[in-house]
């Protein structure tokens, strides 16, 4: 089967194009991830320091 070489070269660009998007969809989606899973290490580790005990201290607000 023959190719023309300039049909070939927009074939090849666009397949090259296509790539670098989903690598880019990827990337991004995968910081998604991981900006949230810090977001809820932040949040859980702040909810622990957050929590106090106010029995037996007697005094009320």
């Amino acid at each position: 089967m023959k190719v023309p070489l300039d049909l070939l070269a927009e074939m090849l660009t666009d397949c090259e194009a296509r790539q670098q998007e989903l690598l880019s969809n990827v990337s991004f989606q995968a910081n998604l991830v991981q900006q949230h899973e810090n977001i809820d290490d932040t949040i859980s580790k702040s909810d622990r320091g957050a929590r106090t005990s106010y029995r037996g201290n007697g005094r009320f607000s």
